[in-house]
């Protein structure tokens, strides 16, 4: 849609679970561009929505995205915010087999609806006929130029056996080391046709992309929800233990079981931290006794849900920064790994592991965590992946891990290019 090529937008879709949000332009946002600055509470999100005057057949929705941690972004996300919270002027929600159109506007009480309702219909009109213009075209598919590791493998050993020592010596008992993989394309990459592909090969995720002008595109594919707060009722997910699957043959020597005693314990220390984080907060609290296996198409996780009813009212973001990060993208104890962390990884990991999703006027709404990621500028693209460190954990297994995680993104990349 050329016609909006300046402006800001947001896809977030779950084919799955039969939800799609498209939401272009802004209507009113809040930026965190320093770390100086402190998150926006709950009071002034609630006033964002309260500002607004919206025409359509449900409530808008605030689209945010927060980094992985408060600390400063660096390459390649200096340009970046820390933090993004908007609520998009135009907005498309399918949900429940329902399909609805929103158009919001900052307005005042006393200014005429009437008025106000005869400028939107026009920008509605302008909107449904751009989106006619969307074009199917057949290219030969994109071709990598260049690939540079951040770290490289000799590096990464190196920090791996640091991370190591300090398990042995009980400073923690795990550490989530990321990387980045800086890609080169021989033309500039068309994120549309990312979307397509990540939509018809991980159905299952949440897939997102994140356009901001002038700053590039952040997208992705995470299966692992944060946190859903859903009429009084919270839902997390334990998401940790990676095993590669059918679909990871040519590692298989490299492979071990999803249930193996790693992985089991990796697990359990994400569940653990759940579960007592959430706990005070609920008149009751469930969570599986034994761990699911969620499918996917390289790799496979020991997936534990946790559910539990709230005592009283409580906002999602409120939610969002009493648990993040858990220890599935961090390590445990909290504190200690991500001074390991920030030790030891010479990228900045951006929105990368970090919470993104969607909040209503009443304070419910979902959260995500940005995992299987990239951030694409023109011709390059900034991917991030990462794996979970215990004491029984092995150097190419951790490394090979990472590179299966990395493969959504290069295939969506790699992809040929169907849509302009």
């Amino acid at each position: 849609m050329k016609l909006y090529e300046d402006k800001y937008k947001v896809l977030l879709e779950n084919i799955s679970s039969d939800f799609i949000f498209l939401g272009i332009d802004i209507a009113c946002s809040i930026e965190i561009k320093s770390f100086e600055q402190s998150s926006p509470s709950t009071e002034t999100i609630k006033q964002l929505h309260s500002k607004l005057i919206s025409f359509g057949d449900v409530d808008p929705l605030l689209i945010f995205a927060q980094s992985f941690s408060q600390s400063k972004n660096i390459y390649p996300w200096s340009k970046h915010p820390i933090a993004s919270y908007v609520i998009p002027k135009y907005q498309l929600i399918q949900c429940d087999n329902k399909t609805s159109l929103v158009v919001t506007c900052l307005g005042q009480e006393n200014e005429s609806r009437k008025v106000l309702k005869k400028t939107l219909t026009t920008q509605i009109n302008t909107f449904i006929k751009s989106t006619k213009n969307i074009e199917k075209v057949n290219l030969e598919p994109n071709n990598v130029i260049s690939e540079i590791n951040n770290p490289n493998y000799n590096s990464y050993k190196n920090k791996f056996e640091t991370v190591m020592q300090k398990l042995k010596d009980e400073r923690t008992n795990k550490v989530v080391l990321s990387r980045m993989k800086e890609i080169t394309m021989n033309r500039k990459i068309n994120v549309v046709s990312q979307m397509h592909y990540l939509r018809n090969n991980y159905s299952s995720c949440l897939n997102f992309l994140f356009n901001y002008p002038k700053l590039g595109t952040f997208v992705g594919s995470t299966p692992e929800t944060l946190i859903k707060y859903i009429n009084n009722t919270l839902t997390a997910d334990a998401l940790a233990g990676t095993s590669i699957n059918n679909n990871g043959k040519h590692l298989e020597t490299l492979n071990e079981p999803v249930d193996s005693d790693k992985n089991i314990v990796e697990h359990k220390i994400v569940l653990d931290y759940i579960i007592e984080k959430l706990t005070p907060l609920c008149e009751s609290i469930s969570y599986s006794k034994k761990p699911s296996i969620l499918k996917l198409k390289n790799v496979d996780h020991l997936l534990s849900k946790v559910e539990g009813k709230a005592k009283q009212s409580i906002h999602l973001l409120d939610l969002v920064n009493k648990i993040h990060p858990t220890p599935a993208i961090s390590g445990n104890p909290i504190d200690t790994s991500l001074k390991i962390i920030s030790t030891l990884e010479d990228h900045s990991r951006g929105w990368y592991a970090g919470p993104i999703g969607w909040i209503d006027k009443n304070g419910y709404g979902e959260t995500k965590v940005a995992l299987r990621s990239c951030l694409i500028n023109d011709d390059k693209a900034f991917l991030f992946s990462g794996s979970g460190i215990v004491d029984k954990s092995e150097l190419i297994k951790e490394w090979e891990e990472t590179e299966l995680k990395f493969l959504p993104m290069i295939n969506s990349l790699t992809t040929k290019k169907i849509y302009e």
